[in-house]
């Protein structure tokens, strides 16, 4: 029964805040006339082989843009994975329990989230389901380009969809 309700819960919340969060029309910028400067790869759940799979679209971001400042926006749990990850330049962590006790921590959050200016965006959510978690903090990042893949509500978050 609670499984239900949780499901019915995020479907509804996602449908409220994919249409508070509608994205620009124009947002993107051409690839081949600006490359990014700051890159920040979201990837926020506390599954160690979620996050050790990221490392190779990493390493490729690494290598397209080899002077681009590279951050990293995770959980807690296994945070110390990317500590000593030489393609990492920023760690952020974000203790979504902690945001949950107290919500005025997720404003102050994102606010220097924001801050850091990024140039790009990358959800790396799991390409089969969508994360709104992962939506919200790639949106919220206030970057002008926002990758995701292709599904459900990602449209409402992010600019460019990868199939």
């Amino acid at each position: 029964m609670a499984g239900r309700f949780e499901v019915a819960g995020r479907r509804f919340l996602t449908a409220v805040v994919s249409r508070l969060v509608r994205p620009r029309a124009g947002d993107a910028w051409s690839w081949a006339e600006t490359p990014p400067e700051r890159i920040l790869l979201v990837r926020h759940d506390d599954r160690i082989g979620n996050l050790i799979l990221m490392t190779p679209l990493l390493q490729g971001v690494r290598k397209l843009w080899p002077e681009a400042e590279i951050g990293v926006l995770i959980g807690p749990r296994y945070a110390q994975t990317y500590q000593e990850e030489p393609e990492v330049d920023v760690l952020w962590i974000l203790e979504k329990r902690r945001i949950l006790r107290n919500p005025l921590l997720f404003f102050r959050f994102i606010s220097q989230l924001r801050r850091a200016d990024w140039d790009m965006a990358i959800d790396c959510s799991h390409m089969h389901s969508f994360s709104l978690t992962g939506a919200s903090l790639t949106f919220f990042s206030g970057a002008p380009v926002r990758v995701a893949y292709d599904r459900e509500d990602a449209a409402s978050f992010c600019n460019l969809l990868v199939s």
